[in-house]
């Protein structure tokens, strides 16, 4: 095995995590995905998230970055757990540019 598919194998197992957490093995404060999160299932959802990322980030820069940007988001109230999946991906995004970790 050579160090390129080593790190690609790395980078698989890295996206495993992160989508297996985000889709509910241990974020489970709201399972109807239909309906508005509480406030409640959104705080518990940012936090998992954020723990998830700073893990995964290549930076603690980066983490810090994207940190910020949930911090600063005032739209998440009224969305479905999908809504919020989906911006909180696209600040990700925004500050990761390395596609493994994507």
């Amino acid at each position: 095995m050579n160090i390129t598919s080593g790190i690609n194998r790395i980078k698989s197992a890295i996206a495993l995590v992160f989508m297996c957490s985000v889709f509910g093995l241990t974020v489970m404060a709201q399972t109807n995905t239909d309906k508005p999160m509480t406030a409640k299932s959104l705080a518990a959802l940012v936090v998992e998230l954020k723990g998830i990322i700073s893990g995964l980030a290549p930076t603690a820069n980066e983490a810090a970055m994207v940190s910020e940007k949930w911090d600063a988001r005032r739209d998440l109230v009224g969305k479905t757990k999908k809504d919020v999946i989906y911006l909180l991906f696209q600040d990700v995004r925004a500050v990761i540019k390395d596609s493994g970790v994507l």
